[in-house]
């Protein structure tokens, strides 16, 4: 069987995870979109995750490369039918929901990414000035734009490379296996100073001076490595004499909202995907979780 275990950054997915798949035989599968890079570990969260259980689906990207949500999810069920063909129970875990929903209910053929037409699509963000991209796709599919926000570069890419056509990636099914799926709740109060004690701890254990030595080799604050939530204010420090201070409440404050929206895919995946809370109850998140995983 399947677990799936989500819920908006900081909660606690990864520890209560961790936890479930020592006891169960579990190994987890990362839906992490900054996980999948290698090299950027402090931002993205790796630098936390436990040596002692499997993983997968992370540390598998240059920077500098970019990778679509297909290719996650052909890489996520791949994983899962090995994990379960060796007897052991694979767990989801991860806050990128919009890879937890594909790898569900499936997805239609897309084109596959275009490395150098990425490049020069935010070649001409940057020259052009910010909308460029999105006025593009309106005109080459006005009824997609009208549902990406002109700042989600990422997505409007996406969409301009599907409108453009070319070679098809194979459409991936809705998943039926077993599941059972569980979405972490906390107070927003305590939920937010969870990401702020978060982002202290990422500072002090050298999240500024990773991201100057990956500079010093040469990577550029534009690759797709350092899109994750909280980079471009860690560069700020490094390229615009932000104070560390100043830094860490903008990151703060933009994972406190990155953390909103993920919420809001609690009622949305609960209609069908994410059924069963398992933050209610008596006990630890844990300790809930595997009562009802005994009970059947």
């Amino acid at each position: 069987m399947l677990l799936i275990i989500a819920g908006p950054t900081a909660v606690g997915k990864t520890e209560t995870a961790e936890y479930i798949a020592r006891k169960i035989g579990g190994e987890m599968i990362s839906a992490d979109s900054g996980t999948r890079y290698r090299r950027t570990v402090i931002g993205t969260g790796r630098a936390f995750l436990a040596k002692d259980v499997p993983y997968h689906a992370i540390d598998y990207l240059d920077p500098r490369h970019y990778s679509s949500s297909h290719e996650w999810v052909i890489r996520a069920r791949k994983a899962v039918d090995d994990i379960i063909s060796r007897g052991r129970t694979p767990i989801i875990c991860g806050g990128t929901m919009h890879f937890i929903e594909l790898f569900m209910n499936g997805m239609d053929p897309s084109p596959p990414p275009d490395q150098d037409m990425r490049a020069s699509l935010r070649d001409i963000e940057r020259r052009t000035g910010p909308g460029a991209l999105h006025s593009l796709l309106e005109t080459l599919d006005p009824e997609t734009a009208s549902k990406v926000h002109p700042n989600d570069i990422g997505r409007t890419i996406r969409y301009i490379e599907r409108a453009l056509g070319g070679h098809e990636n194979r459409k991936v099914p809705p998943y039926r296996g077993d599941h059972r799926s569980f979405f972490l709740i906390r107070d927003r109060e305590t939920l937010n100073r969870l990401i702020r004690e978060r982002t202290e701890k990422m500072m002090q254990i050298g999240w500024v001076e990773e991201v100057q030595m990956l500079l010093d080799e040469g990577y550029t604050g534009e690759a797709p490595g350092f899109m994750s939530t909280g980079y471009r204010h860690v560069l700020s420090i490094i390229r615009e004499g932000v104070s560390e201070e100043k830094a860490t409440e903008r990151i703060n404050r933009d994972t406190i909202n990155l953390s909103r929206k993920q919420m809001r895919w609690r009622g949305r995946l609960r209609a069908g995907l994410m059924p069963d809370d398992g933050a209610g109850g008596d006990g630890t998140p844990e300790e809930r979780i595997l009562q009802l995983l005994d009970k059947e």
